[in-house]
């Protein structure tokens, strides 16, 4: 059982990394050709960098919130749980999320602007796979944070046992 925690543990620190990376690295080595075919179906770009850009404005609009309503509920159920490792995990969660969705909201504002295609070039290509993989990556964080709530609201974690 001790080991299964850690495991689990290191699962749910590093999957969002992990996408990412896999992303990363599939547009780094993909991206010319996904590109070409992206452009062959006439999807505009910076529409899609620009529905990105929104979709983490909208993720981290809604963590700030979240976070906000948290702080100030007075549940008993948050009172009890309050101290746990998994609410305080939790917590932390949200937090690196919201800084994450805000960071990426904010640095889609130039690939709105020039709209990089990963088929043009091999530098474009990397800065289009760097953008492909922070973004799984910040959603991967926000999952990861519905995860946790579902988990924390609907099941009593072994931590929450005796917590006063």
């Amino acid at each position: 059982m001790f080991r299964h925690k850690h495991i689990d543990y290191f699962w749910e620190s590093s999957y969002p990394f992990i996408a990412g990376g896999i992303v990363f690295v599939i547009i780094v080595i993909y991206g010319s050709s996904i590109f070409s075919k992206i452009e062959a179906g006439k999807i505009e770009l910076s529409n899609l960098y620009t529905a990105i850009s929104g979709l983490f404005a909208i993720i981290t609009g809604f963590l700030a919130t979240f976070y906000g309503s948290i702080q100030t509920i007075a549940d008993t159920r948050l009172k009890r749980i309050a101290k746990t490792t998994v609410f305080r995990r939790f917590i932390r969660y949200i937090k690196v999320a919201t800084v994450v969705g805000f960071v990426l909201a904010l640095a889609s504002i130039p690939y709105i602007a020039l709209a990089p295609n990963a088929a043009t070039s091999t530098l474009a290509r990397v800065f289009v796979a760097i953008w492909a993989g922070a973004c799984v990556y910040g959603f991967s964080l926000f999952i990861r944070v519905v995860g946790l709530l579902f988990f924390i609201f609907e099941h009593q974690p072994p931590e929450d046992e005796g917590a006063a």
